[in-house]
């Protein structure tokens, strides 16, 4: 199994041993929750998703790797689970990374389920990450030579060659659009759509939101195979020119862009008066999308349109209104997020379950009208990993801002590592709620191995502006591919992009527990233990 490439989850019962076997992929890509035993009595059980108990250590993440219950074991009441993880390069590795899943168990799973380290490790599908800081180096993925000063400690020197730069981004450029291509090439057909479509918009119209306007029998069903999850950003333009490059030009492609509901006051005395009492009373107040992925998103819109003008690109606006949001969170988005449980998590989780739905309105440039439409692409191309490896986050450069180059490798390794726990089983869920599968090229196992071979500075110069240095390797990609407008736009995460966050108008941190996502809550926020 560790030789398989691409996203895995799986369940395997081995009769003549008596075995459960079950494992992920080495990101996580898929899936895969368990439930360990809490009390003598009490069962395990694994699922690809599970209903809030309000407890979050109901069910948690299984961390990636392959195990197996012995059931002969188990049906004597002890619970025996045997892991076999991904080699590290050195043993203490392992044990560091075996104790960082297992030590912070629950004490209750701990008494419960005996967990037994596996001497045979799993090759990882991937090449070790280059924690290298010397002067000079070559990227074994590329052969191509790297010869750049860094001086870590006091000063920062890191800047690139422009012929370097430009051989990297054709090498990355290179293997990208090999991973996109694999994952366009095999399609499901389309699915129905008109009864996911017309339940959404007949829903709206019961409870007067805003989409609720448009005719639920005139929804034009869409014919594309594929889709994106599109911002506008530079994670997604590049997936969706990559895209075009290799569909053949009479297929559609549909870009699936989410904005939230946003209160437009006609006076700033009204929003004032508001922000005072709580009210919108006597005050003229309209409802706008308008929000920054919008605006990116149909910028990035006209570019593909210039880039490809053979090609039909679907712009599908979907417009969340505040009532749609908690409806829809309240009746199973909270499962799907679940067990997570912060604000992120339900800021991301709600966008990204809206976004993969692809009910909304079409963007016609030869039309001013309107038309409901509903996505049938079983396909979805998503860019989740872009961030994690090329330093995209704002945690990246306030790394460096402390801690110099090694600081920032240290966080880029930390976000790699953890991004199965932390993100994908939650986003695998959100998605796949609506028949549609995400496919990630950016953790295709020979472009995250390409990037792990690179110097960290190779990737991402904190040294530059935001827009700029960040995710550099990628910017130039962008160009390379004729996207000089997006290569420069600046990371919006999702849940400030599509203003979801301003939306539910909490000042909680991200990392506060979400009462939308607990039962019997009353408070609006509370902090995470």
């Amino acid at each position: 199994m560790s030789q398989l490439l691409g996203p895995w989850a799986f369940l395997y019962y081995q009769v003549k041993h008596q075995l459960l076997w079950f494992g992920r992929d080495f990101f996580g890509r898929r899936s895969l929750l368990w439930h360990l035993p809490h009390h003598p009595s009490d069962s395990f059980a694994l699922s690809s998703v599970a209903a809030r108990t309000g407890k979050q250590t109901d069910w948690m993440e299984v961390p990636t790797g392959i195990y197996h219950l012995n059931l002969s074991l188990f049906m004597s009441g002890v619970t025996h689970i045997t892991y076999y993880g991904w080699r590290c390069g050195h043993s203490s590795a392992f044990d560091s990374k075996h104790k960082e899943l297992f030590g912070t168990l629950p004490v209750e799973c701990q008494q419960y389920t005996l967990f037994e380290q596996s001497p045979d490790m799993l090759s990882p599908p991937v090449t070790p990450f280059n924690s290298c800081l010397t002067s000079v180096n070559i990227t074994p993925r590329s052969g191509i030579h790297v010869d750049t000063p860094i001086i870590c400690s006091q000063g920062q020197e890191g800047s690139l060659d422009s012929t370097v730069r430009r051989q990297l981004a054709e090498t990355f450029l290179n293997l990208l659009e090999k991973a996109v291509m694999k994952r366009v090439k095999n399609l499901p057909p389309l699915g129905d759509g008109m009864s996911l479509g017309r339940s959404v918009l007949e829903s709206a119209c019961a409870a007067g939101d805003a989409v609720g306007h448009l005719d639920c029998h005139a929804l034009k069903l869409g014919n594309a195979k594929v889709g994106v999850l599109f911002s506008g950003g530079v994670d997604s333009i590049v997936l969706a020119a990559l895209a075009d490059r290799c569909l053949p030009k009479k297929d559609e492609i549909d870009l699936l862009n989410v904005a939230f509901e946003q209160r437009v006051y006609g006076s700033k005395s009204c929003a004032g008066r508001k922000k005072q009492l709580g009210s919108e009373d006597d005050c003229s107040v309209e409802s706008s999308f308008d929000v920054p992925d919008r605006l990116t998103g149909l910028c990035g819109l006209n570019e593909l349109r210039e880039l490809s003008r053979d090609r039909k690109w679907n712009f599908v606006q979907v417009d969340v209104t505040a009532g749609e949001l908690q409806r829809e969170r309240d009746k199973h988005i909270g499962d799907l997020v679940y067990p997570h449980t912060t604000v992120l998590d339900d800021s991301i989780g709600c966008a990204l379950w809206f976004a993969a739905r692809g009910c909304g309105t079409l963007n016609c440039p030869e039309s001013v009208e309107t038309h409901s439409y509903q996505s049938r692409a079983k396909v979805l191309l998503v860019g989740m990993g872009a961030d994690e490896q090329l330093g995209g986050y704002s945690r990246h450069r306030e790394a460096f801002r402390l801690h110099m180059w090694q600081g920032l490798l240290d966080e880029i390794q930390l976000d790699v590592g953890r991004i199965s726990q932390r993100n994908l089983g939650r986003d695998d869920r959100c998605i796949s709620d609506h028949g549609r599968e995400s496919r990630l090229p950016y953790l295709d196992e020979d472009v995250a191995s390409f990037l792990n071979s690179l110097p960290v500075w190779c990737k991402t110069d904190p040294q530059l502006s935001r827009g700029e240095g960040d995710k550099i390797i990628l910017r130039d990609v962008a160009r390379l591919l004729g996207l000089v407008g997006s290569a420069n736009c600046p990371k919006r995460a999702i849940q400030f992009g599509s203003r979801i966050a301003k939306l539910q108008g909490s000042r909680c941190k991200g990392s506060d527990t979400c009462s939308h996502l607990l039962h019997d809550v009353a408070t609006a926020c509370q902090m995470s233990s």
